[in-house]
Parts: C-alpha cells; sequence; structure tokens
C-alpha cells in the first residue's frame, strides 16, 4: 500500500508540474501576443490627433512648450490681419483652447521653462470673399526660435491653421497648458467639401444640427445653408 501510495504521489506531481508549466507557457504566449499587437497599435496610431491630418506634418513629440492662460494673446499681422471673420475666430478659439470652467486663474510666468504666450497670424490678402478658387492653405511654425507664427494668404486659410493650432494643444493633469514643437503646411484636399443632412425623411432636433454646424467648422467644411419648401 506504501508503495502504491508512492507511485501515485509521484503521478501526481508530474501532472501538476506538467499543469504549471503550461500555464507558464500560456502566460508568456498571451503576453508575447499583447506586446506584438501593442507594438501594432502604436505603429499605426498618430503621434498627433489632428483632424483633418494636414498634408505635411513635423513635430518633435518631446519638445513641449508651456502655454500661459492668463496672458496668451493672438495678433492678426498683414492686410487681412483684422478681417472680421478672423477676430472673431480669436475670441471663439480663446475659448476653445482655455475652456473657462476649466481656468485656474494661476498664472506661470516663475516656471522657467521657455513659454509660447502668443499666436501671430499673417494673412496677405484683405479679400474676404470666398468662392472655389478661394487659397485656404497655411503654414504653421511653432518653434522656439519664431515663437508661434501662422501665414495664410487668405483669412479662410488663416482659420483652417488656427484649428490645426488648437488641437496642438493638451492640457495635463497639473492644469498646466502645453503644445508641441511642430511645422506643418496644409491645404484642403478638395475645393469643394459638404455633407447634407436628411431631414425629410428622419427628424433631426435643432440642437443636432446645430452641433452638426460646429463640427463642419472643426473639419474645415464651408458651410452653406439651403432650404427648399416644397
Amino acid at each position: 500500500a506504501g508503495a502504491l501510495l508512492l507511485v501515485l504521489c509521484r503521478r501526481l506531481n508530474t501532472a501538476f508540474a506538467f499543469q504549471a508549466r503550461l500555464a507558464d507557457m500560456m502566460i508568456s504566449f498571451w503576453i508575447s501576443l499583447g506586446s506584438s499587437l501593442a507594438a501594432i497599435v502604436t505603429a499605426f496610431e498618430p503621434e498627433f490627433h489632428l483632424w483633418p491630418l494636414p498634408q505635411e506634418v513635423n513635430c518633435a513629440g518631446d519638445v513641449m512648450y508651456l502655454m500661459d492662460e492668463t496672458s496668451f494673446r493672438f495678433y492678426g499681422m498683414g492686410p487681412g490681419g483684422q478681417l472680421t471673420p478672423l477676430t472673431t475666430a480669436f475670441e471663439r478659439y480663446r475659448k476653445i483652447i482655455f475652456p473657462p470652467s476649466l481656468s485656474t486663474g494661476k498664472s506661470i510666468n516663475g516656471v522657467k521653462d521657455f513659454q509660447l504666450n502668443s499666436l501671430i497670424v499673417e494673412v496677405a490678402s484683405a479679400d474676404a470673399s470666398i468662392t472655389l478658387q478661394t487659397d485656404e492653405s497655411y503654414k504653421l511654425l511653432v518653434t522656439e526660435r519664431n515663437g508661434a507664427h501662422l501665414e495664410a494668404n487668405t483669412v479662410y486659410g488663416a482659420l483652417r491653421g488656427i484649428e490645426t493650432f488648437s488641437q496642438l494643444i493638451e492640457r495635463d493633469v497639473t492644469g498646466i497648458y502645453r503644445i508641441a514643437s511642430c511645422i506643418i503646411s496644409d491645404k484642403p484636399r478638395y475645393k469643394y467639401r459638404s455633407i447634407m443632412i436628411d431631414t425629410a425623411r428622419h427628424f433631426v432636433p435643432l440642437e443636432v444640427l446645430l452641433q452638426n454646424l460646429v463640427r463642419q467648422c472643426w473639419s474645415s467644411v464651408l458651410i452653406v445653408l439651403s432650404i427648399d419648401r416644397m
């Protein structure tokens, strides 16, 4: 009986050892698979979440500049620097970049790191009309040497560049705003961009329509309202 019990114990130990080894192998497999999937996702994930993605983007993710919400300013320069669409955009985007509900009212003037306190927007033309031939291109530079500088031939190119600029800014857990060092050149891929909201077959609340208008601005869509009455 003692010998039989000893044989049984040895077989049980062998079985448990095999199960433990199998469990270790499965754990190693899933860890390796997870690492591989993470690497694949990282490889396809853009470094910066810009929408729409500009045609030329050169950003240094390890270089971040501080932004002081209490002193940051927009400055319009050039013949089109004081056009109404641009000056109203300055007011609108200040609230988007620094939401009043998240404002701490604290200055970061005591911080020794380089601070970005303004965006200079230079518009070459004072013509505010818009057609399918309107130049909406822009070039945005955010560097320690040049600060933040946006160049555009028309006010509409400047608006596209300000939207891109706003998307480069992030707010950390301490409430400090930062922006990456970037050089971006962009223009719309298509001259004509549009969407249609069919309210004849599907009722759409007014609030949803207004939200779509805001999001079209984010996506650099020219807004034209057309109402047909049958």
